[in-house]
C-alpha cells in the first residue's frame, strides 16, 4: 500500500494533487463488531496486544497526520502544543 501511495504521489504532483495514506488500528467501530464475527483464530491472536482506538481517536491521528504533511500517517502522531 505504502509504495502504491508513493507512486501515486510523485505522478500527481505534476498537477498539484497530494496523496496521504493512513495505517489505523484497530478501530472499535460498528464494522469492527460485525468483522470480530467471523474473525480467524490466528488474526485474534495478532490483534490481541492491539489497544484499539475509537473511530475519533483515529481521526485525530490522520488530521495531525494531514496538518504537517505526513504522506504515510498512523494515529501515533500529534500536534504540537
Amino acid at each position: 500500500m505504502a509504495g502504491l501511495g508513493d507512486s501515486l504521489h510523485s505522478e500527481l504532483m505534476l498537477y498539484g494533487i497530494d496523496i496521504h495514506i493512513f495505517f489505523p488500528p484497530t478501530m472499535y467501530t460498528p464494522g469492527f463488531e460485525e468483522e470480530s464475527k467471523t474473525k480467524p483464530a490466528i488474526t485474534r491472536t495478532i490483534e490481541s496486544t492491539d489497544e484499539g482506538l475509537t473511530a475519533e481517536q483515529a481521526a485525530a491521528g490522520l488530521f495531525a497526520g494531514m496538518v504537517i504533511d505526513h504522506e504515510l500517517t498512523t494515529t501515533s502522531i500529534t500536534l504540537p502544543g
